[in-house]
């Protein structure tokens, strides 16, 4: 596991340190809410014309031991439709780009610990795995909007007088 920590990297970021607040608020019907969350960030910024470095992703993962919490049967489901949310006693989540992992949450649904952790190889796959994902976007955008959509066009940057900020001169 220290091998894979130390190849997580900085997260892709917005060129030119975009001056907009983005707030994004997903509803998600069913599956997987919070890497159903990571991707539509992105295809929604995209789709504003946020220019954003790269492609991003993310999947998880859910492991199913038998009743006794013997690990040797264990079943390992990769699905982001939540069915591995929904029987899997532990999931793990992974969020990233084509260069690299940025972010892992792991969530135990039993009161015991697990004799089983995640490997290099673990993630690795749900590394292939999102990075399919952002192949699949490819087919629906297939570039950012060159200009920001028309709402950010009505927008303003207002700079206060630092002395005039909370203080009474």
């Amino acid at each position: 596991m220290r091998h894979v920590l130390n190849t997580v990297y900085h997260a892709p970021y917005i060129i030119y340190h975009t001056p907009y607040t983005i707030h994004h608020t997903p509803y998600i019907l069913s599956g997987s809410s919070s890497m159903a969350s990571v991707c539509s960030v992105y295809m929604s910024m995209c789709d504003a014309g946020v220019p954003v470095t790269e492609r991003v992703g993310g999947v998880a993962m859910g492991l199913i031991v038998d009743e006794g919490g013997d690990d040797d049967g264990a079943l390992i489901l990769t699905d982001i439709l939540g069915l591995e949310d929904a029987l899997g006693t532990m999931d793990l989540k992974v969020a990233g780009s084509e260069g690299g992992v940025t972010a892992i949450q792991l969530d135990s649904k039993v009161g015991y610990v697990h004799t089983y952790t995640p490997t290099p190889t673990h993630i690795h796959i749900h590394t292939h795995t999102y990075i399919h994902i952002t192949h699949i976007y490819t087919y629906t955008y297939t570039y950012t909007r060159r200009v920001m959509a028309s709402p950010y066009h009505c927008c303003r940057t207002h700079y206060n007088k630092p002395r005039g900020v909370g203080c009474t001169y």
